[in-house]
């Protein structure tokens, strides 16, 4: 909730209350602006009580937001009633209601980065091979009249022209990027966005991360996805494809309880099974395919299964597709 504020979220409104309430916001900011006159909040609410009443809101329960606040869920409680009295309403749904035509969960929005300009975006780098994404990365920017250098689709060529616009800020869109294009890229402060032509496996999209990718759209998805992802990467978040971002939220939720949500690190003669495993080797072929007894094959199975949380190989399989280890085994 803090950082929602602090990137200058100006409102929040839960799934739950569906079309109905987004519109009733969206006219009352029409009428606002059409009278530019603001609606008053009632008085005597505290700076506490517009607090919960935004967590609420936001969709937190009462014991999250005890938790958030440093409160009892008790006082939360309290808190609660009070601020059902001052609104003049007997409902949690209609307390929302009321706070969000009134204004209370809004916040006024932070000031641009320097990246901005009255017009959009200052400037943005594309390089790439002379593929039709490429031409659809062009359109799309000149189509939000947003300025670009290019290399003129002479391959690799243009990855230096960041540095030539003079500012560290100024992104860098990489079409189908090779290890090339990355090498050259080297150790540059710079946000990168990565637009492919065909989906990413899990080990590039770990290497693109690792390389400082900051946003990765799909080809098929730039008409829409491009400038408001370019525009989150020039502010300085990260924005992932959905396709491409699956397989971490996967690893996440798996992780979720454990101190350490990385990938496990395995040893080679693990990883050694684990690829044999995945061809559909039993005990005995493995230790053959390795030339290793069955009982060493057991025994570093037994430790790759405590690594992946897994009871059995099929278990062990699952999970490392989960978390994109096979890929990265690739040799």
């Amino acid at each position: 909730m803090s950082g929602s504020r602090q990137v200058g979220v100006d409102t929040l409104i839960p799934c739950s209350h569906g079309l109905d309430a987004l519109l009733m916001l969206l006219h009352q900011h029409a009428d606002t602006l059409r009278s530019g006159v603001a609606v008053p909040a009632p008085d005597g609410l505290s700076a506490q009580e517009r607090e919960i009443i935004t967590l609420t809101a936001a969709g937190h329960p009462v014991s999250r937001i005890a938790e958030l606040l440093n409160m009892t869920p008790f006082a939360v409680e309290n808190c609660k009633r009070r601020i059902y009295q001052k609104l003049a309403v007997t409902s949690q749904s209609h307390a929302i209601a009321r706070a969000i035509t009134l204004g209370l969960v809004n916040r006024a929005p932070l000031p641009r980065p320097r990246v901005y300009a009255a017009g959009g975006l200052t400037l943005a780098v594309l390089c790439g091979p002379d593929v039709p994404a490429r031409y659809d990365v062009a359109v799309a920017l000149l189509a939000q009249h947003i300025p670009f250098v290019t290399d003129g689709g002479n391959g690799d060529e243009g990855l230096d022209l960041w540095d030539q616009a003079g500012s560290g800020t100024v992104p860098v869109i990489l079409v189908d990027p090779t290890p090339e294009a990355w090498q050259r890229l080297g150790d540059a402060r710079v946000p990168i966005m990565v637009v492919t032509s065909r989906p990413m496996s899990r080990g590039e999209t770990l290497d693109a991360l690792g390389r400082g990718a900051v946003a990765i759209v799909a080809a098929e998805r730039i008409a829409e996805a491009l400038v408001p992802a370019l525009t989150l990467a020039a502010a300085g978040h990260l924005t992932i494809d959905p396709a491409a971002a699956n397989w971490l939220i996967a690893a996440a939720g798996t992780h979720a309880g454990e101190a350490d949500s990385g990938l496990p690190e395995l040893t080679i003669r693990e990883g050694d099974i684990l690829r044999s495993i995945a061809a559909g080797h039993s005990v005995r072929q493995t230790a053959r395919s390795l030339g290793i007894a069955e009982k060493t094959v057991e025994n570093t199975q037994a430790r790759l299964f405590r690594k992946l949380g897994a009871r059995n190989r099929a278990g062990a399989l699952a999970t490392a597709h989960a978390l994109g280890l096979l890929e990265l085994l690739d040799p």
